[in-house]
């Protein structure tokens, strides 16, 4: 908690500071600024909460806790929806509004993570245990933590590379942009708890030498994570034009809906795709192949670059959809060569 302090406080005094040639970088509309700049300073601000909110929902799963983050996921759902109608319906605060109800429901659900992890803590009968800060346990971590770092880092990277080639498309495809990240999120938020879930079995599996169980572990996720996201897909493709409705103003650019429409009928009915890389990442991390984590990962950052940038020029928004979906073909099979014949599930020497 410490160390993502002091992170979430440097990013975003550096972000803030700088935002102006971080603007410039990503090619947003000059029109889009002042906007732009609403929501980017509050939500940076409330970075640490957001941050910590997300962290909250891995330790639950670390302790076998499946129910209360989705509890917690309620929570932060109404608070947000509320907090969006009240700061900008009632308050008038435009988008800055719905920066500020982000941070707020997060900042709600930390203080209730932090209660759920002293109460763990408790029942482990450590709760009174002394806290020594020092750089032992860190360093520990670290050959762990770090190349989990660095693969993060390699996706957000990716993204922001890639932000300047929609934004220079005009302000219908920045509009558009937000909103498929909208529909993307709300379906790869769906099987990412499964890749978590076998992130964790798979440690569990390595930590009780039962690397037997693994495999079958990895396939039930997979089951798991097609089943639940099945009706969200459903929903999303048969219902494209109501359900991007919601994250459109009344009066948005007919151009920004129909790229957004786009999405929805044709690409993300192949998101199944990057649900097999998704559950990749999370056997791959639970069973400390970092090696392959990052190199799937660092892959499918590096096509989705190049062919986003042959391809959104002649092609337009189509070229980027079509970019984003060859890199997701790409992981897969990358990840599907290194499940099936890699040597991830042999024992280490300090097993």
């Amino acid at each position: 908690y410490l160390a993502m302090f002091a992170v979430c406080v440097a990013l975003a005094t550096v972000l803030i500071a700088c935002h102006k040639p971080l603007f410039s970088l990503l090619r947003i509309p000059t029109e889009l600024h002042d906007a732009a700049f609403d929501y980017f300073a509050f939500y940076i601000a409330g970075l640490f909460p957001i941050v910590l909110s997300a962290n909250g929902v891995y330790i639950n799963n670390a302790f076998g806790i499946g129910t209360y983050p989705l509890y917690m996921s309620v929570i932060t759902t109404v608070l947000n929806v509320a907090g969006n109608l009240i700061t900008v319906l009632v308050f008038q605060w435009g988008v800055k509004g719905l920066a500020i109800s982000s941070v707020f429901a997060a900042s709600v659900v930390c203080v209730c993570y932090v209660w759920k992890f002293r109460r763990c803590l408790r029942e482990l009968g450590v709760a009174n245990e002394r806290v020594k800060l020092g750089f032992s346990g860190m360093k520990n971590s670290l050959p762990f933590a770090l190349p989990n770092m660095a693969q993060q880092m390699v996706m957000y990277l990716a993204a922001l590379f890639i932000s300047p080639l929609v934004n220079g498309l005009g302000v219908a495809a920045t509009a558009s942009y937000s909103v498929v990240s909208r529909v993307y999120d709300i379906n790869a938020s769906v099987y990412q708890n499964s890749a978590r879930s076998i992130s964790n079995y798979s440690a569990q599996c390595v930590g009780n030498g039962k690397r037997d169980r693994i495999r079958k572990g990895f396939w039930v996720g997979l089951l798991q994570g097609v089943l639940f996201v099945t009706p969200f897909v459903l929903v999303c493709c048969i219902f494209h034009k109501p359900v991007c409705a919601l994250f459109f103003k009344a009066d948005a650019d007919a151009l920004a809906k129909e790229y957004a429409y786009l999405f929805a009928k044709r690409y993300l009915p192949l998101i199944y795709i990057n649900l097999f890389c998704n559950l990749c990442h999370g056997l791959f991390r639970g069973v400390k192949a970092t090696g392959y984590l990052f190199s799937s990962t660092m892959l499918a950052a590096i096509v989705r670059f190049i062919a986003s940038a042959l391809l959104i020029t002649p092609l337009g928004m189509e070229g980027f959809y079509l970019g984003w979906l060859i890199s997701w073909i790409a992981e897969a099979v990358y990840a599907a060569v290194l499940y099936f014949f890699g040597s991830w599930n042999k024992p280490q020497a300090n097993e």
